[in-house]
């Protein structure tokens, strides 16, 4: 029988549904501790990474309202 980590390795799905189901089960004991650790930064990160994009995304755009608003020069 594989391990939690030979399906992380071979089918990350089957292995995240895994997962989801011992936590929802409530067997903690099972889970795939430091592999389920390691993804959960990893959304983290790529979160907030999206996040910091669509805020530079929004200054940008509002810089841009802001200039055609702005008195251009004679």
């Amino acid at each position: 029988m594989p391990t939690m980590a030979d399906l992380y390795r071979g089918d990350f799905c089957a292995w995240v549904e895994a997962q989801a189901a011992l936590l929802g089960h409530g067997r903690l004991q099972d889970i795939d501790s430091d592999l389920l650790a390691e993804e959960l930064e990893a959304i983290g990160r790529r979160e907030r990474n999206a996040l910091n994009r669509v805020q530079s995304d929004m200054r940008k755009f509002s810089f841009c309202v802001w200039l055609r608003r702005c008195p251009r020069p004679q």
